[in-house]
């Protein structure tokens, strides 16, 4: 299904909420001697910074903290600035410096399946004993972690169970397309596979680029490619799993599943999987192994673009964008595609990557991680997550309660089909990582055929098997 989305809907909702709010903005008085102060580093909803031309500066998340002050007011909290406010690249060095330096803020952001690799310097808090707990500031909760949508925060526990970083959002992608150029060649947003690639035959063509698609980095990859063999794998799922059936694939399940034999990267599901993209790729834009130039879709070069609910706001509010801008999940894998396909529903890319907060060392030495749990614990009350996530617009909700944005809904519905469950590059190191990745591109510019690159994969699975057992203490005799 797809929602028209009016440009001067996203610019509306920011402005009400700034009114409503601006008056709890403000100067922060001094701390007294005896104030115990929380340093906090938001990834994305940090208050009264500059956020660019085109968006207004967040207040939100400062509102909530103002509120939980009184309550506490033995506490203040300061927000900090990332260092990274106009580039991403360099804000992991500078927490990793701050880390071993022993300087880094009490809560910073960062993705717990980065942060676990840094779990034996013991920068980190493990988040799941007290998810174990009651949440004191919501009525009648006895188990914290209930609140939480779990499927998708499981997904970011370690191979040994830890919880490094806490999620609070999560975030979806979609296919945003070109409302005007999808009238004028007279296609719709398609249902099935097959719908999808006739649609972009048709908008080709008629001598429009169909699809703009990065190969430049893994991002693009990783998404479709999680989507599509989780799709395959579904009738394995039951071998697959171990113990209670919770459609979250372990490390400790995929490393027993490829040492087994129960899956391989040269089985006929996987194949299935790769086959997708060279047929793909004819409706990709030019030069798809390197980054594109900014604004081809804004400018209508491009039809369709798949990106993240985190580009939506920019996109509503893009003054190049002159069409109407529509969006549709990831078309449905039927028979018609591939006969290996069991026409379950595809699962959703996304999950709990949005937000995510973790308590660094420096609240371990201070001796304040149950004051930090506890602010943590008032953010996270549905009202008051919500209330920031729709001021921000840049995350779907992860925590279960409030109202939530009609923006939202679209993304949200796409949890019916579940969340992707075979995220396979999340049990690879950076090498296997970085390799899968390299060889795949190489596959895409014809120097593989699939059976080729399946090998090589099937490579890296076993050596990430391998590693994965060798560095676990698991049980194999359940196995």
């Amino acid at each position: 299904m797809h929602k028209p989305l009016r440009k001067t809907i996203g610019v509306v909702c920011l402005i009400l909420l700034c009114v409503a709010f601006v008056g709890a903005t403000g100067q922060r008085e001094a701390a007294d001697a005896d104030q115990t102060v929380i340093r906090f580093q938001s990834g994305g909803y940090t208050p009264n910074v500059d956020r660019g031309e085109h968006l207004a500066e967040l207040t939100m998340l400062r509102v909530i903290a103002d509120q939980y002050e009184e309550i506490r007011p033995d506490i203040r909290v300061e927000f900090l600035e990332r260092p990274d406010a106009e580039t991403t690249t360099d804000y992991k060095p500078w927490l990793i410096t701050q880390l071993a330096a022993g300087t880094a803020p009490e809560v910073v952001y960062g993705h717990s399946t980065e942060l676990e690799q840094y779990a034996p310097e013991g920068w980190f808090v493990d988040w799941m004993p007290y998810l174990q707990e009651p949440n004191p500031y919501i009525p009648g909760n006895e188990v914290w972690y209930d609140t939480f949508g779990k499927q998708l925060v499981e997904l970011r526990r370690s191979a040994s169970g830890e919880l490094w970083s806490l999620p609070v959002s999560m975030v979806a992608t979609i296919i945003y397309y070109n409302e005007d150029l999808f009238g004028e060649v007279g296609v719709d947003a398609p249902q099935t596979w097959a719908e999808f690639m006739d649609v972009q035959a048709q908008l080709k063509d008629a001598g429009v680029t169909p699809m703009l698609f990065d190969l430049s980095t893994a991002t693009h990859l990783s998404w479709s490619y999680r989507i599509f063999v989780s799709h395959f794998y579904n009738p394995l799922m039951p071998e697959i799993e171990l113990g209670e059936p919770d459609n979250v694939v372990s490390a400790e399940e995929f490393a027993r599943a490829v040492t087994k034999g129960i899956i391989s990267a040269t089985d006929p599901y996987h194949m299935a999987a790769l086959e997708i993209y060279p047929e793909w790729s004819q409706y990709w834009q030019s030069g798809f192994l390197t980054a594109p130039s900014p604004g081809l879709f804004e400018r209508g070069q491009t039809a369709m673009w798949w990106g993240g609910i985190w580009a939506m706001v920019e996109l509503l509010n893009d003054p190049l964008r002159e069409f109407e801008l529509g969006l549709f999940s990831a078309p449905q894998i039927t028979r018609e595609t591939s006969r290996h396909s069991d026409e379950s529903p595809l699962p959703m890319v996304g999950g709990a990557s949005g937000e995510q907060w973790a308590i660094s060392e420096s609240a371990i030495k201070k001796g304040i991680v149950d004051d930090v749990v506890d602010l943590v614990r008032y953010l996270t009350v549905p009202e008051h997550i919500n209330s920031v996530l729709a001021e921000a617009m840049t995350h779907a909700p992860l925590i279960v309660g409030g109202d939530m944005p009609e923006l939202f809904k679209p993304f949200v519905a796409q949890l019916e089909g579940g969340v992707s469950p075979f995220i396979v590059e999340r049990f690879f190191s950076s090498q296997q990582r970085d390799r899968w990745f390299r060889e795949f591109q190489l596959f895409m510019d014809g120097q593989y055929s699939v059976r080729q690159y399946a090998d090589i994969v099937d490579g890296i699975w076993n050596d990430a098997a391998r590693t994965l057992i060798e560095n676990n203490d698991w049980d194999q005799s359940r196995w």
